[in-house]
Parts: C-alpha cells; sequence; structure tokens
C-alpha cells in the first residue's frame, strides 16, 4: 500500500463547484492507496502541508488546485523521493495540459492510479520556485491584473485583462545574458519557459519539453494591433516563433536587467516588481505521476 495525501484548494480557479473530496472517494484504487485528504486554508498553507507529507514519508502528494497551487505543492518535493500528481482545478491549468493531464478530476484520479512517473526539471528566478514558465513584462502585467479580479475568472477574463492592457502597457529596455551570449533591445515581454504553454493552449514555447536540461527564452518585442492579432493566432494555433517580432533561443541560465521595475511572474502568480532576474535550471528534479 503506497501512502497518498491530496491537498486541495477550495478556491481555486473557476472550477471550484466540482466535488474534488467525492471523486477522489469514488475513483481512487483504494487497493493500492491509503490516502489522506487536506483542504488548505490560506497562501503558503499547500507549501506546509506538501512539507509535512514529505517529512511522514508520503510516497505521492497531490495538488489539486491551478499552476498556483501546483507551485506551491512542488516547493518541498524538488529532490526528494516523494512524487507529484496533479488534479487540474485551475483556470488554465497550463502544466497539467502540458503533461497531458485529463482535466476531467475523475480521469485525472485514474492517471494517478497507474502510478506512472517520470522525473522533469525545474527552474528557480530569484529564487522562487518555477515549473511552467516565469517572466518578466506584459504577461506578467496581466497576471497581476487577473489575480485581482475574483469574480471574472476562466478563459474571457484573462482574455478581457489583455486586451484592456495591451494599448496601454510600453516596452521595457532589457539587457539579456544567456550561456554566453547578451543581447539588449526594448521587448514587450520576456518569458523563460520550462513547459510549452502558459493554460488555455497557449503556446508560447511550442518545441519545449520539461526534462531537455534547457530553458526556452521566448522575447516578444512590442507589435502594432494588427500583429498583434496575427501573435495571439500563433500563439492558439500556429507556431509563435514564425512572428517576426518574437526571438527564441535555448539557454540553460538567463540573466535579465532592467533600468525601470518591470512586473514579474511565476507560474502565472505575480510577484510583483523588480529590475533584476536570475533563472537558473534544476535538471530532472521533481517526480511527477504523468499518463
Amino acid at each position: 500500500m503506497k501512502r497518498i495525501a491530496f491537498i486541495i484548494n477550495p478556491v481555486a480557479g473557476a472550477r471550484k463547484q466540482i466535488p474534488v473530496t467525492q471523486l477522489i472517494h469514488q475513483h481512487i484504487d483504494h487497493s493500492i492507496f491509503n490516502y489522506t485528504i487536506w483542504l488548505t486554508e490560506h497562501q503558503g498553507h499547500a507549501q506546509e502541508l506538501a512539507q509535512k507529507a514529505v517529512e511522514q514519508g508520503f510516497d505521492i502528494v497531490v495538488a489539486s488546485g491551478g499552476d498556483g497551487t501546483i507551485n506551491e505543492v512542488a516547493r518541498p518535493l524538488i529532490h526528494s523521493p516523494t512524487a507529484l500528481a496533479i488534479l487540474p482545478m485551475g483556470s488554465g491549468n497550463g502544466l497539467a495540459r502540458h503533461l497531458g493531464i485529463p482535466l476531467n478530476i475523475a480521469k485525472a484520479v485514474q492517471v494517478i492510479n497507474k502510478n506512472h512517473t517520470t522525473i522533469i526539471d525545474t527552474g528557480t528566478i530569484n529564487d522562487s520556485l518555477f515549473l511552467s514558465n516565469a517572466g518578466a513584462g506584459f504577461v506578467a502585467c496581466v497576471a497581476e491584473a487577473f489575480d485581482k479580479k475574483k469574480t471574472f475568472r476562466g478563459f474571457l477574463g484573462y482574455a478581457w485583462q489583455t486586451v484592456i492592457h495591451f494599448l496601454s502597457y510600453r516596452s521595457f529596455e532589457y539587457k539579456i545574458e544567456w550561456d554566453e551570449n547578451r543581447l539588449t533591445g526594448k521587448f514587450f515581454a520576456v518569458n523563460i519557459c520550462n513547459s510549452n504553454q502558459f493554460g488555455y493552449k497557449a503556446r508560447i514555447a511550442p518545441d519545449a519539453k520539461l526534462d531537455d536540461g534547457y530553458f526556452d527564452l521566448v522575447l516578444v518585442k512590442k507589435t502594432n494591433l494588427l500583429y498583434y492579432k496575427w501573435l495571439m493566432y500563433l500563439l492558439f494555433f500556429g507556431n509563435i516563433y514564425r512572428h517576426p517580432a518574437v526571438i527564441h533561443h535555448r539557454v540553460k541560465h538567463v540573466k535579465v536587467q532592467s533600468k525601470n521595475n518591470t512586473h514579474f511572474q511565476v507560474d502565472g502568480e505575480p510577484l510583483g516588481k523588480n529590475s533584476s532576474f536570475r533563472a537558473l535550471l534544476n535538471p530532472l528534479s521533481l517526480r511527477v505521476i504523468i499518463p
């Protein structure tokens, strides 16, 4: 019998009405797992509970929530024998979509029952862990605005925040250093990607792999509204690297500096503003249950 802890964020994303606890009871394989269910009560609680699970020797810790909750749960699991599993309950569910984990909770529990484990890379930016992506600029600004709108969630809420901030947001000049390379220029967004998407199938780094030992650095220049529409089309339905406003490099580590404080985000969670960012790769540092 394996020991498994479910850590559930009861107010995650736009799917909080789903009876997660009931679905766990119905679909978990009781012949394989002894399981415990914990509900988070405040920000940071998921990390505390995950740390408790690791210290108590649980084999698997399940994050039930959005990418922010998954990030919290994963922090104590880095370089540990405890595996992360995911019940995607967020708005965008970027990491779950990249890993192919079903958004249907009953089917996601059945993935856990099969207990197929892989090991993925993770990253840190200014000592904050990220699993999917981190970055500065417009995307982080939208993430902060979206986070403040507690009553208008889901894809339409995110799209609305993107539209209303696009015309007013200005590019910043960044000095970017990676490996043995250097680039200076004005960019609308600086994205450091481990997985291939933000969520909602918005593939900002379509070729990214979670276990290849590289980040995908995706830089986006400010463009006019017509070209921006093309950029959005490629983001969801094509290869964004085809767009003339996009620069892409595969990197092992990257340093980003700006004269101005700019918004930055980690796995979709806004972390305020800063003028200097250093992202480092943690190769093959997290066990994850996947289909």
